[in-house]
């Protein structure tokens, strides 16, 4: 059995908190780094570092990376071309209506409505092709036309490339080489009712006609000894070119730091948090965890005073009232 060294790019609502769940329990919690806007949130307020102000030996002794926040970006933190990338895909139907569900009631938490009228006009079609293009620009292939093509030149890079349709079928081979269960509980929350997007899965296909390609051209299973799967082909040593380029344009020192303080200011106060966040660098600042606190302090002040202002009555008065919960817990 060899240990796992997977950096795993999680697209919303295509099973990846599945697959977090069962690292998780295989491989223990310490041996999962997650990377991501809401991680970033939970550090914060734990009082943990940042992933950018980890050492490296913190982050490469992590044997899975994961989160929404993954980026090729992520590779150069680690600085190992050993960790391998893995991405699941899903058919743009059952995403399109998985994400409705999920935006409309993680936007009421926020005292926001949304109805299916709304999410159409704003939703982003062909999502995952975006994502890929937009997540890890430096695997596109020079020359690539399409969306299509750019973001299939991405994924030949990706060493696992699964479907959520068949992520147990595929990703199996890959279980048994490191020795982990091979069958993945599929997460579900009880007791909620779903929402129902009204359109057709005809009309939702016309407009992500770029992801529906990505899925036929994904959803196999290939075999083989779980080094790898991907149907379209490992492409080996054009994924060995990528992160050279990747590596050598790695922002380090003040550049990453920027970053990382922008980046977790920015998850703040979109979760309503950012004020309880000041309150406690106010009140509390021995406990958090930030190398340069006064710089992440004027960042977060800066961003909390922009975003703040365009607060409706309800974000409003939660943003407060995540405040006060904090000083009743901390102050």
């Amino acid at each position: 059995m060899t240990k796992p060294r997977i950096v795993f790019s999680h697209m919303a609502k295509t099973g990846g908190t599945a697959l977090l769940y069962h690292f998780r329990q295989s491989l223990g919690p310490e041996a999962v780094l997650m990377h991501g806007p809401h991680t970033r949130v939970m550090s914060f307020f734990a009082d943990e570092l940042q992933t950018e102000e980890l050492s490296i030996e913190q982050r490469q002794a992590a044997s899975i990376v994961q989160g929404h926040g993954v980026t090729e970006q992520t590779l150069g933190l680690l600085g190992d071309p050993g960790f391998k990338l893995m991405v699941v895909l899903r058919a743009p139907v059952g995403l399109t209506r998985s994400r409705f569900n999920h935006r409309v009631k993680g936007l009421q938490r926020r005292g926001i409505s949304l109805d299916g009228a709304g999410f159409l006009k704003t939703y982003e079609r062909n999502g995952l092709a975006g994502a890929l293009v937009r997540l890890f620009p430096t695997f596109v292939d020079d020359g690539g036309a399409s969306g299509l093509e750019q973001a299939l030149s991405v994924l030949r890079k990706f060493e696992y490339v699964y479907t959520t349709e068949d992520l147990n079928a595929q990703a199996r081979p890959m279980m048994r080489l490191h020795g982990l269960p091979e069958e993945i509980e599929r997460k579900r929350v009880a007791g909620t009712s779903k929402l129902e997007l009204d359109v057709s899965d005809r009309a939702i296909l016309a407009e992500n006609e770029v992801d529906q390609a990505l899925f036929e051209a994904t959803n196999h299973v290939v075999g083989g000894d779980g080094s790898t799967h991907n149907a379209l082909g490992f492409d080996a040593a054009a994924r060995a070119d990528a992160y050279a380029r990747v590596s050598a344009a790695q922002p380090n020192g003040e550049q990453l730091r920027t970053i990382c303080y922008e980046k977790t200011a920015n998850a703040l106060c979109q979760e309503l948090k950012g004020e309880a966040a000041l309150l406690k660098i106010e009140v509390a600042p021995d406990t958090v965890r930030i190398l340069h606190l006064d710089r992440f302090s004027k960042i977060l002040r800066s961003r909390f005073e922009n975003i703040s202002g365009q607060y409706n009555e309800a974000q409003a008065s939660a943003s407060a009232q995540h405040a006060a919960k904090w000083m009743r817990r901390h102050g």
